[in-house]
């Protein structure tokens, strides 16, 4: 008995023999082709156009599609995300630009911490510094008044001294 393996695509359903499979096939920008047909009875089906699921967003029927597609490709990236599958496989370029962004707001959190604790700390030799300058500043003013206080009494002196001076020379 003959056995063949074959892979179901995610995205439309097809199965297809793994020796011959790919899922490579189309135009990504065009998110999918659309062959016009038309009927000719036992002729067959020609093509007799081509449009991209592209140019139909502006449909209903269009923009359901896209909108699965979309949905389906994102739901598969998400899957080899949570699978750590992008250590085996090839990440594409949307998962690396994401996992960049990640490391970046990872750093920059660990870098606003740092930053607020260098800020807490600062806060503190700034109100440090603050009690000190109020302690020195109060000490002035002891240092003033006393000084004032020795003006005051050296002057009071002087002018004993000048009135027994001048009560000398009379």
């Amino acid at each position: 008995m003959t056995e063949i393996s074959c892979v179901i695509c995610p995205f439309c359903g097809k199965s297809t023999p793994l020796s011959v499979a790919t899922f490579k096939s189309g135009n990504p920008p065009h998110l999918a082709e659309i062959s016009i047909r038309h009927c000719q009875g036992r002729k067959g089906f020609p093509v007799v156009g081509r449009s991209t699921l592209r140019d139909e967003i502006d449909t209903d029927v269009g923009l359901k599609l896209i909108n699965e597609l979309v949905d389906m490709a994102g739901g598969i990236l998400w899957l080899c995300w949570e699978e750590d599958l992008f250590d085996v496989i090839h990440p594409p370029l949307l998962i690396n630009r994401y996992s960049s962004l990640l490391k970046k707001v990872k750093e920059c959190n660990k870098s606003d911490d740092i930053l607020q604790l260098q800020n807490a700390d600062f806060k503190h030799d700034v109100l440090t510094l603050i009690d000190r300058v109020k302690v020195e500043k109060a000490r002035f003013e002891n240092l003033t008044f006393e000084h004032e206080d020795a003006l005051n009494k050296i002057l009071q002196l002087q002018s004993i001294i000048d009135k027994y001076e001048v009560a000398a020379l009379h």
